[in-house]
C-alpha cells in the first residue's frame, strides 16, 4: 500500500507537536500533586520504584490515572483535533461543543480505568 507523502508529513508533524503537549501536561500534574503534598519525581509518572510506588490507591487514581493519562488524552486529542481542522482542512465536527463535553467526560473515565489497571499490575508484581 503507497501512503503519500504529505499524509506522513502531516503525521510526524502532528506527533511532533502534540509530544511536548503531553510531557508539559505530565509536568503540570506533578506540580499539582506537589500542591495537595505528593512528592512525584519531575522526570517520570512511571517508576517503578520509589515516590511512586508510595501513593495510595486514591492518589494513583487521581494523578496517574484521571489526571496523568484521562485529561492528558483529553488535552492531545482536542489539540489534535484543532491542529488537523486548523491547517489540514479537517472537519470542526470534532470540535463541537457536545463531542469536547462528550470526550471530556469519556477520557477521565478511562483514566480511572488505566489507574485501575496499573495499580493492579504494580500490586501484582510485588506480591510475586
Amino acid at each position: 500500500m503507497r501512503y503519500h507523502v504529505s499524509v506522513v508529513a502531516e503525521f510526524f508533524i502532528q506527533i511532533v507537536v502534540a509530544l511536548p503537549v503531553f510531557l508539559l501536561w505530565f509536568a503540570v500534574v506533578t506540580l499539582i500533586g506537589r500542591a495537595f503534598g505528593v512528592r512525584l519525581p519531575f522526570r517520570s509518572l512511571r517508576q517503578r520504584n520509589g515516590t511512586s510506588q508510595r501513593l495510595t490507591f486514591s492518589q494513583h487514581m487521581w494523578l496517574k490515572g484521571v489526571l496523568g493519562w484521562g485529561c492528558g488524552m483529553w488535552i492531545v486529542t482536542t489539540f489534535d483535533d484543532y491542529l488537523d481542522w486548523k491547517y489540514w482542512s479537517g472537519s470542526a465536527h470534532d470540535l463541537s461543543a457536545g463531542k469536547l463535553l462528550f470526550h471530556a467526560v469519556l477520557w477521565p473515565l478511562a483514566g480511572l480505568l488505566f489507574g485501575w489497571m496499573t495499580w493492579n499490575a504494580r500490586t501484582g508484581t510485588a506480591e510475586s
